[in-house]
């Protein structure tokens, strides 16, 4: 994994600013993308996607640790874990596309 590929709190951040957006081409005009890139926001997207899917929907339950083990993996460390976790608390599954 690339430095590139790592999730960062700053990353987040910048995400959670544009959270309702559904695009790059919406969200690239709204955010640093110096902090922020194209393929951060598509990796950081789909893992929420995936976290919200395995934590709010009772037949997907069973993943949870392998969503789990992949954000640890992602994530520059346990602080910037926790924050993505707490952004996913304070979504509903239907507000993600």
């Amino acid at each position: 994994m690339t430095n590139n590929d790592t999730i960062t709190k700053e990353k987040l951040q910048q995400y959670k600013q544009v959270l309702e957006q559904e695009t790059w081409e919406e969200v690239r005009i709204k955010v640093d993308i110096n902090i922020l890139d194209e393929m951060d926001w598509y990796l950081i997207d789909g893992l929420m996607d995936d976290y919200l899917l395995v934590t709010q929907v009772k037949e997907s339950k069973s993943q949870v640790g392998d969503v789990e083990q992949l954000l640890s993996q992602c994530c520059d460390n346990e602080s910037t874990l926790q924050y993505f976790k707490k952004i996913a608390s304070q979504l509903p599954l239907s507000s993600k596309k």
